[in-house]
């Protein structure tokens, strides 16, 4: 398994994304979260809900559905107390994915507007679900999937961790790998300027994670306007 990964402050004073991954027994655990909170404390959320699935993963390595479900959950309730514990920060919460795989099953774990994008060769095969408005305006027919980047509504993001709606993070079934997968964990500061097309063709003659994310990166260098938001990137090579 080969990983890369990028996160910016974009063209903000601060970054309040952050990405972790760790491996254990075979197993890998890649989390990535865009925090929000006043006064640039989403950088505090974005960073609680990674260490700490990651220290849940380190605690249980595995791949499976309840397991996933137990990293979101920790980092949920991490988050939560943190609100508690500080009145200056009662407004934190994070979009957080995740994904856990060995080299023959993947999990992936959503809440937010983060996205995780399964491609297989270099045709995308699963996208996980925006939890905003535009993507729940997709679903009732009322936008194509295209619009939903540039749509005001895809700025509701109706669930995040810790944000005190509940705990609404959805977390798939295993789902086999072959050798041709790969996936591409982002944060909406990327995926807001990097089409699906182009995902897609920039895996042309790719050979390393790196290569992919760089070229990732460089789209959205091109397209991104100053004062852009943060970004994130998460590329993993099943062989």
């Amino acid at each position: 398994m080969r990983i890369a990964s990028i996160t910016s402050k974009g063209g903000r004073d601060k970054n309040e994304d952050a990405v972790g991954r760790i491996t254990v027994g075979g197993v890998c655990c890649m989390a990535e979260a865009d925090g929000t909170g006043a006064y640039g404390s989403g950088a505090i959320a974005s960073g609680v809900a990674v260490d700490t699935i990651l220290r849940a993963f380190s605690s249980n390595a595995e791949v499976s559905k309840n397991a996933a479900l137990s990293y979101m959950e920790a980092a949920n309730n991490a988050i939560e107390e943190l609100k508690k514990s500080n009145e200056n920060m009662s407004d934190i919460a994070a979009s957080v994915v995740v994904v856990v795989a060995d080299k023959k099953s993947a999990v992936m774990a959503y809440c937010g507007d983060c996205r995780i994008y399964r491609i297989s060769g270099r045709l995308i095969q699963e996208v996980s679900d925006d939890q905003t408005g535009a993507f729940a305006a997709f679903l009732d027919g009322k936008l194509r999937y295209s619009e939903i980047r540039n749509n005001p509504a895809r700025k509701n993001v109706l669930h995040r961790l810790g944000d005190g709606t509940g705990f609404n993070a959805v977390v798939s079934d295993p789902i086999k790998l072959g050798g041709r997968d790969k996936f591409l964990l982002c944060t909406d500061g990327l995926w807001e300027y990097v089409t699906e097309d182009f995902m897609e063709e920039s895996l042309k003659g790719v050979k390393t994670p790196r290569d992919w994310v760089s070229r990732l990166i460089e789209e959205r260098r091109k397209k991104a306007p100053e004062g852009s938001d943060n970004y994130s990137a998460v590329t993993f090579f099943v062989k």
